[in-house]
């Protein structure tokens, strides 16, 4: 079964296209290595009726993050999904509240973070992607967030 998250993967790591560090050969084997683990990534969701509401990707240095907005909806199911390039060690992502509260987080020393949550309020939140551990910098992430 093909699952439809081509678009949306696509999504999440048009970033790569402006970034300038290793040259356009080295940036197309990341991006195509975070797209087919991104595929990867999804399938269970994809299965299970979501669809992407959210893709985002880049380069991050060792202890670095980079947060987005993301809109969400009381009482849906979400999921949260990472990627990591093969330099990537650990790669965590939180949610939080436009007051600052955590509402979820996956800290795990891993470099594919998983979130499955529901939200019980409306709004807007902050995706907070970090490169927790870096081997060798920059490290090339992609994330999502995938709605039911």
């Amino acid at each position: 079964m093909k699952i439809e998250t081509s678009h949306f993967a696509a999504a999440a790591l048009a970033l790569f296209a402006t970034l300038s560090v290793g040259g356009a050969r080295a940036q197309d084997q990341y991006v195509q290595q975070l797209l087919a683990q991104l595929e990867i990534a999804a399938y269970p969701f994809a299965s299970a009726g979501y669809y992407g509401i959210l893709g985002e990707g880049g380069a991050l240095g060792h202890q670095t993050y980079q947060d987005f907005r993301v809109t969400l909806n009381a009482g849906s199911d979400y999921a949260i999904l990472g990627v990591c390039d093969e330099d990537c060690y650990d790669l965590d992502v939180a949610l939080y509240n436009l007051s600052g509260n955590l509402i979820v987080a996956d800290t795990t020393e891993d470099a594919a973070p998983l979130v499955p949550f529901t939200v019980t309020e409306s709004g807007s939140f902050t995706l907070r992607v970090t490169m927790y551990n870096c081997g060798v910098e920059p490290c090339y992430f992609g994330v999502g967030v995938y709605k039911r």
